[in-house]
């Protein structure tokens, strides 16, 4: 039979969100300015795999594109990069 134990309600609302939400990503992109890059290391718990997808959905609701590398298994650099040039895709009919 598990415990049970009763809490104020802004302890148990910090320990849910272990990871940064949503708008922590975008302001990790709207800080990011030309000749600057941004350096994120994962903290236990996340995957590399997690935060790219949420530091691609922020840029993307921002409106910008960026580049991303990795280091290792838990570092992750990123920076604006110009959108893509060239013939757009042929779209099917």
């Amino acid at each position: 039979m598990p415990h049970f134990d009763t809490i104020p309600l802004d302890d148990a609302k910090r320990q849910a969100s272990a990871t940064p939400g949503p708008s922590q990503y975008a302001s990790y992109v709207g800080q990011l300015t030309a000749g600057q890059a941004g350096h994120l290391t994962l903290v236990p718990g996340d995957t590399m795999r997690a935060v790219k997808l949420r530091l691609t959905r922020a840029a993307k609701a921002a409106g910008v594109t960026l580049a991303r590398r990795t280091v290792g298994d838990s570092e992750l650099y990123f920076w604006l990069a110009a959108p893509k040039r060239g013939r757009p895709r042929k779209v099917a009919i």
